[in-house]
């Protein structure tokens, strides 16, 4: 872009309005006064000054920097498409470029010099503020916006040219000077550099130099096709051209020439290789939408990655289907793919699990799985009329319940194991019965495993579905008689002792023995002498067939102020 100064002449001369290239005037020819006539000496003086105040660094020109770079940032981060053009408009980074076009053709140094100046701290600018905003925490993620721009291709460069030639026609010929706007949308200078920062800030150096790889493609267009402009405009060429020579004059332009031809020579390579992996997306998404409408309920969701390494293609893609794809049919499907497009091919394929239904069940189900879901609804009909049928038979024993229910085949039989819970097991009696109740209720033989767990419940008035046992004979007169006897000695003679309390006596008669059992509670066991004399008077005194039984429960009890004193 900056050419070699020799073949420069410096038409600056302080005593002078800085207006030389309006003050030259074109030799005699028919092509060169048609191109003169369009501009007027006042115009062409107005058209320098104008691409001059451009190309000059001023607080003017650091503000609108600033704020283009911001507008353009947040806008990528957003993924706004209307937030960038608004970026695009604002940015001032046309000015100098064509103030570098413009200094080429005149030959003035001084101008080259700022407008050079410029542009490198356009560039510095943007990208440090977009490097400062891509590292703020809260930074969002990279969008279509931001991606778009990091891969250029030849497309972009004839862009940039077009773009250069309407802007550079609109400086120069102020009839048209309301398209500067547009040639600003279209070029799109400060969302590539702004692009670029944001990449850095995230460490991504490939992105962030495939955008910064745009922003030259376009500063190198533009300025080259404002350079054929300005020539055609003679502002300033024919003198320089007559000046220098010739060989001179063009040897200005040989390194934008020689970058413009580089870059379009890898951006030819990079739209031949967009091109081809646009081609081969296009065949990979058509064969396999095509093999998975032949099968019933799946179709191709999204292609969702597509990427060339170590001389294969990587093919990621997303299917919806009933049923996930085997090893072997994603095999099959990668050898189809590699006849169809002639490329070595590693697919992998993620399947998410869809099922279509109507009020009637699925609506694409292979004949398997219509089957096993056959099977499953009869399963679930035939647990359902189970449970029926034995809660129903639960339903006349208090405080049963069911807890569980399990059923499995056995030829034309059915084994069902069930879990209940009652407040006394279930007897052999009553699972032959509820098996009858089941087979008739089925239509077929029931053999049934029942598994009591005991519980009983209660409420604060005592125990719920108490357990209906035979009813003990009523006592006789006598009998009560001797029992009271019997307590009365027992509860004298033990409570006699320090610190026992008789808490409960039981009886139980035998064919020659009557047992009586005693519950205490004292400090300490009641010895086996104890029980024994209380029991050999209790034989003498009482009955003869008394045997006594004394369990003793420790207690310690605190003692009192009189017996601690």
């Amino acid at each position: 872009m900056v050419p070699s100064f020799s073949s420069i002449r410096l038409v600056y001369n302080p005593g002078v309005a800085e207006s030389t290239v309006a003050q030259v005037d074109a030799p005699p020819g028919r092509f060169w006064h048609l191109l003169r006539g369009r501009l007027t000496r006042e115009e062409r003086q107005q058209v320098y000054l104008e691409i001059r105040d451009g190309s000059t660094p001023s607080s003017r020109f650091y503000i609108l920097i600033v704020l283009s770079t911001i507008i353009a940032s947040y806008g990528l981060l957003a993924n706004s498409t209307a937030v960038v053009i608004g970026a695009m408009l604002v940015a001032p980074l046309m000015g100098p470029i064509f103030g570098i076009s413009l200094a080429l053709i005149s030959g003035n140094l001084p101008l080259l010099r700022r407008a050079i100046f410029s542009t490198a701290l356009g560039i510095v600018l943007t990208v440090g503020v977009a490097m400062l905003i891509g590292l703020v925490p809260m930074s969002m993620q990279p969008g279509s916006e931001m991606f778009g721009r990091t891969a250029p291709t030849l497309y972009d460069l004839f862009i940039a040219v077009a773009s250069g030639l309407a802007g550079a026609y609109a400086l120069a010929n102020p009839k048209v000077a309301t398209a500067l706007p547009g040639v600003a949308v279209s070029v799109a200078l400060a969302p590539p550099l702004a692009t670029c920062g944001l990449f850095l800030a995230r460490g991504s150096l490939e992105l962030g130099a495939g955008a910064f790889l745009l922003f030259l493609t376009n500063l190198f267009g533009i300025q080259l096709a404002g350079c054929v402009v300005f020539f055609l405009y003679n502002l300033g060429a024919e003198r320089e051209v007559k000046e220098v020579g010739p060989f001179r004059f063009v040897m200005r332009f040989a390194p934008s020439i020689v970058a413009i031809a580089l870059m379009g020579w890898y951006l030819t390579i990079t739209l031949q290789r967009v091109s081809a992996e646009g081609r081969l997306r296009t065949t990979i998404q058509n064969v396999l939408t095509e093999e998975f409408a032949r099968r019933s309920g799946s179709r191709l969701e999204e292609i969702l990655s597509l990427g060339h390494a170590d001389g294969r293609w990587d093919v990621v893609v997303s299917v919806l289907t009933p049923k996930p794809l085997t090893t072997s049919e994603i095999d099959a499907l990668q050898k189809l793919l590699e006849r169809k497009t002639n490329q070595a091919i590693y697919l992998i394929v993620r399947s998410i699990q869809s099922q279509d239904a109507d009020a009637n069940g699925p609506v694409f189900a292979l004949p398997s799985e219509l089957e096993q879901s056959e099977r499953l609804r009869r399963d679930a009909e035939i647990a359902k009329r189970i449970t029926e049928g034995i809660q129903s038979y639960l339903s006349g024993i208090s405080g049963a319940s069911l807890v569980d229910v399990a059923h499995s085949e056995d030829g034309n039989s059915l084994r069902v194991q069930a879990t209940v819970a009652a407040p006394e097991p279930i007897t052999p009696q009553q699972v032959n019965d509820m098996e009858s109740s089941l087979s008739q209720l089925l239509g077929r033989p029931v053999a049934a495993e029942v598994r009591t767990v005991l519980s009983r419940s209660a409420d604060a008035k005592g125990w719920l579905y108490v357990p209906e046992g035979p009813k003990p004979p009523p006592i006789s007169p006598e009998e009560q008689a001797i029992r009271d006897r019997l307590e009365a000695a027992i509860r004298r003679r033990l409570e006699a002792l320090p610190g026992v309390t008789v808490t409960e006596i039981a009886h139980r008669e035998g064919e020659s023995v009557r047992t009586v059992a005693a519950t205490v509670e004292a400090p300490e066991p009641i010895s086996p002498e104890v029980v024994a004399q209380l029991q050999a008077d209790l034989r003498r005194y009482v009955n003869p067939q008394v045997q006594l039984v004394v369990m003793t429960r420790l207690v310690v009890r605190p003692r009192t102020n009189e017996n601690s004193r």
